[in-house]
């Protein structure tokens, strides 16, 4: 009996779109390189494969091109910037030793509870979770609060940076349904069926009709993938020890 090597599972949906991409151009490099007849795979299926990988690499470069793109990561730095001033000095100002600040600060926290953490969240939601803190801020009696710990200017600031964030974020997805051209996302699902489609065959044909192309194909298909898992991992581990920077950063 003959060893049967698999593929392993690529966990696709787990890479960002340069992960994503990157991947889909080794994997295409791959299979041109090993001739489809070897694999046992129809050429028009490649060249598909080839088409919408060069469509998702021009969606990376819409996506950083996009001349709203600059002004939203400014809008967002500074209405991060607003929301932690005023969380901090909401915490801070508990403890004081004046007595309407430190219950000012003290009744205010309750409403600063369910977004303290709010920089980790997508920034689609982050829109959403500042409305919601500035719906609540300017509450009957809470605006108050907010005058007695002389943060109007801020609120005022946090404010115009979430609704310039969000009309920009408008303007964008509406210059990209103005081009027709498909989604990330809608190119990504395409892209996968094609390779489980590819995959599938090439695993197949190794099966059916082993040979040294099909064999180095599986095996150097799956040195791509582990390359793949192990960069995503390193990212992620990058992300999370920047982030806990950040945090002890923005809760001195």
């Amino acid at each position: 009996m003959r060893d049967i090597v698999k593929l392993n599972d690529a966990m696709l949906s787990r890479y960002n779109l340069a992960e994503y991409v990157n991947f889909m151009g080794r994997m295409h490099a791959l299979t041109l390189s090993e001739g489809c007849e070897a694999l046992g795979i129809e050429a028009d299926s490649v060249e598909r494969l080839a088409a919408y990988v060069e469509m998702l690499t021009d969606a990376i470069a819409r996506n950083f091109a996009a001349p709203e793109t600059a002004e939203m990561k400014a809008a967002h730095r500074q209405r991060v910037k607003a929301a932690q001033f005023i969380i901090n000095t909401v915490r801070n100002a508990q403890n004081l030793p004046y007595a309407d600040i430190a219950q000012a600060a003290q009744e205010l926290m309750p409403v600063m509870m369910p977004v303290v953490r709010f920089y980790e969240r997508p920034r689609s939601q982050v829109t959403a979770l500042l409305d919601a803190l500035l719906f609540d801020l300017h509450k009957e009696g809470v605006m108050a609060h907010i005058v007695t710990l002389n943060l109007s200017d801020t609120v005022a600031e946090l404010t115009a940076a979430n609704a310039r964030y969000r009309a920009l974020e408008d303007k964008r997805t509406q210059t990209r349904l103005a081009t027709e051209q498909p989604t990330a996302h809608e190119l990504r699902t395409e892209v996968d069926a094609l390779y489980d489609y590819i995959t599938t065959l090439a695993f197949c044909h190794s099966v059916c009709h082993p040979s040294t192309a099909t064999a180095r194909y599986i095996s150097r298909l799956n040195a791509i993938i582990e390359e793949a898992k192990t960069a995503h991992r390193k990212r992620r581990a990058k992300n999370v020890r920047e982030k806990a920077t950040t945090d002890g950063v923005q809760n001195v």
